[in-house]
């Protein structure tokens, strides 16, 4: 860490630490449980998924249902087949 004095002169300062453990990459990516809904995303319906349940596991908001058939030109929503892939793209409000 670096700060410089009104004068123009750079103070340091020391950190001394301890490390009491890691992780391996993969189980803290697990851990965080990171999702972008930027990205796109696809998943295929199992029996009992319905479209605002599948909204909410990857958006967050189950409200986005509409807008999730829209974009996978579902026209009945509460018929889902088992099966079925769903693209679930970026979306914006």
């Amino acid at each position: 860490m670096t700060e410089v004095k009104r004068q123009g002169q750079p103070t340091r300062a020391e950190l001394d630490t301890s490390f009491v453990g890691d992780i391996e990459d993969a189980e803290r990516l697990k851990q965080e449980n990171k999702s972008s809904p930027d990205l796109t995303h696809t998943r295929t319906v199992v029996p009992g998924d319905t479209l605002p349940l599948m909204a909410q596991r990857i958006y967050k908001d189950p409200t986005y249902y509409l807008k999730l058939a829209q974009a996978n030109k579902i026209n009945n929503f509460r018929k889902l087949k088992a099966g079925r892939t769903v693209n679930f793209p970026p979306i914006k409000d």
